[in-house]
């Protein structure tokens, strides 16, 4: 086998093997998506390992972001995706060596780390390909309709007609989101709201704002997340469709929500895949809206990924969500050795959220 960048025409072979590791189709906008628009980055971010008949047997992609971690110029990381393997040849090297190809060609081109959530079944590979672990991401959950979810679960469709319990509960679960009474009595004006679904001039306009609240909110520790981050990400998202509610104020944007509406899933789930926010009520009004939203298209209920123990996880928690199914282990492969780990580390000011990777 030779490993070598991704040429045009493997693109075919990508999407069939897509489909035998995950037992699910790719579109082929939707690879385009992911990794044509970082085309002209001097980089190679796809590889691939082919035979001796030049037949792709393993894909390994990343795109890069740039990452702060402390006052010092932000450096070039890789967000991997698509690790894949033929069926036929796996457990014999190929894809150990596929992705140590990789990173050895990023490391020489001044790549510090390549940020990924491999998962239980890497196995010994996690030591092998040096896949150090920082911390974990953790689903929360929160019911928008548990009459129904309660019927599905029970097999008891006439619960689902119960749809007092879940107007109850919802009135209940807001209620820590809206703004005290005195708040609403001083005559401060309140944060504007804007939904956005597309990248349409109201959102252009933004751009400037939106990378000043990028350096304000990281507290010079995480991935960028201007404008162009933005726009990319969800905007212009092939593989799901969107909405990215922004809030704003006479200075600027204050904060913004990125979220979808998983139809595909058996159960129609609403899913939060980022959230910045400075303080409790810009995030609560975002939060709140979203939600709203959610509920006019019938999702059964929304999910999130936070840090245990973050702001994030305590705000969500005051909004009615609780722990819910599994979760990710965020890993890193340093391909420097002066890498400040005690930044990377730090699960509670180092900005990742699941929308980094391509879970949400």
């Amino acid at each position: 086998m030779s490993v070598r960048p991704a040429r045009a025409a493997d693109l075919p072979s990508i999407l069939a093997l897509h489909e035998q590791t995950f037992g699910r189709p790719l579109h082929e906008t939707a690879w385009r998506w992911k990794f044509a628009r970082h085309a002209a980055h001097s980089i190679p971010l796809v590889w691939v390992a082919v035979d001796a008949q030049e037949r792709l047997i393993g894909h390994y992609g990343a795109v890069p972001r740039e990452i702060r971690l402390g006052k010092d110029s932000p450096l070039t990381a890789m967000t991997a995706f698509d690790g894949m393997t033929d069926a036929r040849v796996r457990r014999q090297g190929v894809y150990t060596r596929l992705v140590r190809h990789a990173h050895e060609a990023w490391r020489e081109a001044g790549v510090a780390c390549v940020l990924g959530l491999p998962n239980e079944q890497y196995g010994s590979r996690l030591q092998a390909l040096d896949w150090r672990l920082l911390f974990s991401l953790r689903w929360f959950l929160r019911p928008l309709r548990p009459e129904a979810l309660l019927a599905r679960k029970l097999r008891v469709p006439f619960l689902g007609r119960l749809t007092a319990i879940g107007g109850l509960w919802n009135r209940l679960a807001d209620r820590p989101l809206m703004p005290p009474v005195s708040d609403q009595a001083t005559g401060e004006p309140a944060a504007t709201l804007a939904v956005h679904s597309g990248a349409d001039a109201a959102f252009e306009a933004l751009a400037e704002s939106l990378n000043a609240l990028d350096r304000g909110l990281l507290d010079h520790s995480g991935l960028d997340r201007g404008s162009a981050w933005l726009t990319w990400r969800y905007l212009e998202s092939r593989p799901h469709r969107y909405q990215l509610h922004t809030a704003r104020n006479e200075q600027g944007v204050e904060g913004y929500l990125a979220w979808r509406f998983d139809r595909e899933s058996p159960a129609p789930f609403g899913l939060i895949a980022e959230t910045h926010a400075p303080t409790d009520a810009v995030h609560d009004a975002l939060l709140l809206a979203a939600i709203t939203a959610m509920r006019k298209q019938d999702a059964l209920a929304v999910a999130a990924l936070a840090v245990p123990g973050s702001v994030t996880d305590r705000r969500l928690r005051r909004a009615g969500f609780r722990f819910s199914w599994g979760s990710f282990d965020v890993r890193c492969v340093p391909l420097r050795d002066d890498l400040p780990w005690n930044r990377l580390q730090d699960r509670l000011r180092l900005a990742i959220a699941g929308g980094d990777f391509d879970v949400v």
